[in-house]
């Protein structure tokens, strides 16, 4: 991804965070068999960051998949992360000339696989649910659901990528004049669409 100085993650987005924000994501792993396409699968995701700002990403595909068998073979596979992203008419900038463009928020995580247990498996996915589920989430639904889950755990294959490479980038007018970027969001903010609003909140944090 090219990423211009200007357009990189700042302190005021993190990787983790932006995963968390934005959790369905794009997997791609290269075909166990050269000349093949790569394998692109969509897939909700887990980021976790240690103590010592490593990241790593968890997710999981059904055994029936063939994925899971390039992700064993692979070296490195990148999950793409993607933000909200919208057009930027020329009429928005308070200067001229201009062109129209596009702005948008996009994350690529690229790193080697390690795939779980049966067992890691299961608690991985719980462990999603909790994450999603938040304060409805039932931490013991009786022996019925656990064995069920237990059941259909064995159908499943979890996997863990070890984030080594990180490329980001938040292309929100940062090479613009101050009085161009307040002309962008006004007229985002005006437009009313989810994705118009979200990029405008985004430029006025200065993310």
């Amino acid at each position: 991804m090219y990423v211009p100085a200007h357009f990189q993650f700042g302190d005021g987005m993190s990787p983790a965070a932006f995963v968390e924000q934005h959790s369905f994501g794009m997997l791609v792993a290269p075909a166990a068999k050269t000349g093949d396409a790569p394998t692109i699968d969509h897939l909700p995701f887990l980021c976790e960051c240690n103590s010592t700002g490593e990241l790593t990403l968890k997710a999981h595909v059904a055994r029936a998949n063939p994925v899971w068998r390039d992700l064993e073979a692979a070296a490195q596979v990148t999950a793409v992360f993607h933000g909200p992203h919208t057009y930027i008419s020329p009429r928005f900038y308070r200067t001229t000339p201009n062109v129209p463009t596009w702005n948008y928020a996009a994350l690529h995580l690229t790193g080697s696989v390690t795939l779980m247990t049966t067992e890691q498996t299961l608690a991985f996915v719980r462990e999603l649910t909790k994450h999603f589920e938040g304060d409805a989430h039932v931490a013991d639904v009786g022996t019925e659901q656990n064995e069920y889950e237990s059941r259909l755990a064995r159908a499943i294959v979890g996997f863990t990528i070890h984030v080594t490479g990180i490329e980001g980038k938040l292309k929100l007018n940062q090479n613009r004049t101050p009085e161009d970027r307040i002309g962008v969001i006004d007229a985002l903010e005006a437009d009313g669409s989810e994705n118009a609003r979200a990029i405008a909140k985004m430029m006025r944090k200065g993310v």
